[in-house]
């Protein structure tokens, strides 16, 4: 007796790690037909070998070849990116600000520096940051890999210097 055996190559594919998609950012596009499977079952419904992902989920994908079935599964995160309201400012000479970009979310993390001094790196990990001297102050805040990048320029006015000389008594007629 003879058996014949045939072996079915199964289609070997990877959605990916799980992902934190930024707001704004394009949707995760994904193109499996190359495998030419029989079958494509996402958990979706969507029974195509091509999808996009762009809300936050547990998605997975079944793939079918003859009797064989192999699946693989990718968490996906929605996250906003950092908002700022930063403004350029003027003050007085002897002043201060505090420049505030606190995002609310304990994961974030803060990055300050003057342009004006580039080399001096970073000058903080604050959400905040006291001005004293003019600069270009730069944040840049990161939730999760998601990035935003904020600049205010910070001015300082010289108080102006005046005498207006001995006090003088002037009587009328004079």
């Amino acid at each position: 007796a003879t058996a014949n055996i045939q072996f079915t190559t199964i289609p070997v594919f990877d959605l990916g790690k799980d992902t934190v998609l930024c707001s704004g950012d394009p949707p995760i596009s994904f193109d499996f037909s190359n495998l030419n499977g029989d079958s494509y079952l996402w958990s979706t419904n969507n029974t195509t070998a091509l999808a996009q992902i762009s809300s936050t989920g547990l998605y997975w994908l079944e793939i079918q070849k003859g009797s064989c079935v192999i699946r693989d599964s990718i968490q996906v995160v929605n996250q906003a990116k950092p908002t700022f309201n930063l403004n350029d400012q003027t003050l007085c000479e002897g002043e201060s600000i505090l420049l505030d970009a606190t995002q609310g979310n304990s994961g974030t993390t803060y990055e300050w520096i003057d342009l004006n001094n580039a080399s001096l790196g970073t000058i903080s990990t604050d959400p905040t940051l006291l001005v004293q001297d003019a600069g270009q102050y730069q944040i840049t805040a990161d939730i999760l890999g998601c990035q935003n990048t904020a600049t205010a320029n910070i001015q300082f006015t010289t108080i102006p210097v005046f005498d207006l000389g001995k006090d003088t008594v002037l009587c009328s007629g004079d």
